[in-house]
């Protein structure tokens, strides 16, 4: 792969090719400028989780149980974010990649991106109210990082208590079994640990299904103060390891408050994460570092 047939390249933290070499990853973005293409840099989690600088500690505890060795991958993070923060056209930053970055040229929510078609709304037949389980399906792909266990916890308390309510756990299965069981539950628990939502619940909100997951209220007092989102508008189910059982007991007596959550939720990924609206920002971010379509000249 030639990379001078490129104008512009969208990279992680941790690299491209030469990401995993022993040394000649720190020449890469060296490589990028000499063959004139531009770099925008952004982070997806691991390859800028620097855990000394993050202020969660909960997060850092379950960093250490599902991935025992990232400690040790501390000092080389560090130096990437440095290379590729110095030698990025653009860098763009968001959820708690914040934490661990020390510059950005554009703040997001997150970058992610979510086909709103293929995520929609599936009608499934009405039950009954009063003879209805209750079902919140939960997909870990790490369960300490996820909270899996205050997910568990909490519906067999609840459970214990007398309420008709059910825990889905779906582990390694295909994203399309995911996508046919989250259309017949009535809530999807996302995490309790990291403090930002992620692709998961925007699957989820896209198919009007409200979220449970925690926002770290620094992390929403940001967003909100840069202006990236009015205050209220994130429509997640907002809980915590202390609180999620107390949220669910909330939603199971009071499930009119289920219907307003729908709708938000959908709209909510409308305006901040569809194809469209995340292809909004990058063409910007494009055109601000001179970077234009080939069928669409710029107006000069």
């Amino acid at each position: 792969m030639s990379i001078f047939k490129y104008k512009v390249i969208y990279i992680y933290f941790n690299g491209g090719a030469l990401g995993r070499t022993r040394f000649l990853w720190s020449i890469e973005p060296l490589l990028y400028k000499l063959a004139g293409v531009k770099i925008v840099v952004m982070a997806y989690g691991g390859d800028v989780q620097d855990m000394s600088r993050s202020p969660n500690l909960l997060f850092k505890h379950v960093m250490g149980i599902d991935y025992p060795l990232h400690g040790r991958l501390r000092q080389k993070i560090a130096r990437k974010i440095d290379l590729w923060t110095r030698y990025a056209d653009h860098v763009i930053s968001g959820c708690e990649w914040v934490d661990y970055m020390y510059h950005w040229d554009t703040l997001m929510l997150a970058h992610f991106s979510i086909d709103t078609e293929r995520w929609r709304p599936i009608p499934t037949p009405e039950i009954e109210t009063g003879s209805k389980t209750f079902k919140i399906l939960h997909a870990p792909n790490h369960r300490a990082i996820k909270g899996t266990r205050y997910f568990i916890d909490a519906v067999e308390q609840l459970q214990a208590e007398g309420f008709n309510v059910e825990l889905i756990l779906m582990e390694k299965v295909p994203n399309q079994e995911i996508q046919k069981m989250m259309a017949t539950v009535d809530v999807v628990a996302d995490q309790l640990v990291v403090g930002w939502y992620a692709m998961f619940a925007l699957e989820a909100m896209a198919m009007e299904k409200p979220v449970l997951c925690y926002l770290r209220d620094d992390l929403k007092e940001l967003y909100i103060t840069a202006g990236l989102v009015k205050p209220d508008e994130i429509p997640i189910i907002n809980c915590a390891p202390l609180t999620v059982k107390e949220q669910i007991r909330n939603l199971i007596n009071h499930p009119e408050r289920l219907s307003a959550i729908k709708k938000r939720s959908r709209e909510f990924v409308l305006t901040h994460h569809s194809l469209e609206s995340i292809g909004k920002v990058f063409s910007s971010i494009n055109r601000s570092i001179e970077i234009f379509p080939s069928l669409s000249p710029p107006n000069l």
